[in-house]
This record gives C-alpha cells, structure tokens and sequence, in this order.
C-alpha cells in the first residue's frame, strides 16, 4: 500500500506506475488517476494556445520554420 503525493489516498501499489531505477523497480508518488487528470489538464491548456490563432497565421509559421505547405490544383 501507498499514499498518493496528490489526493492523499492510500491505494495498492499496481495503482501507481513503475519505472526501473538502477536499484530496481520503483513506483511513482502519483497514483495512475491523479496522474491522467493532470496529463488531461496539461494538454486541454495546450490546445488553447492555439485557439487565438488564425489558419494563415499558422502556416506562415510553419513556413518560417522550413515547411513546405504543398496544396492540390
């Protein structure tokens, strides 16, 4: 059993995520749910970023940086 570092519930190790460290296999300190609501948080504020932008706008950025927008005749 762990307590989660964010909702501060104790929960059974296979809720949260394990990674190899060089002394062996680790968990995290976030359990698997708190983690997939922060993820889902982080990209829905990056999707926004975007929003204020015109189409034109950002494919003129795109060609700034090297793409080439190829279009059908």
């Amino acid at each position: 059993m762990k307590k989660c570092k964010i909702c501060g519930i104790e929960k059974p190790d296979e809720q949260f995520k394990a990674f190899r460290a060089k002394d062996g296999l680790r968990r995290m300190n976030i359990c698997n749910t708190c983690r997939s609501r922060r993820d889902r948080l982080k990209v829905m504020n990056s999707v926004d970023a975007l929003s204020g932008y015109s189409d034109i706008d950002l494919i003129y950025a795109l060609q700034l940086r090297g793409y080439q927008i190829i279009t059908k005749s």
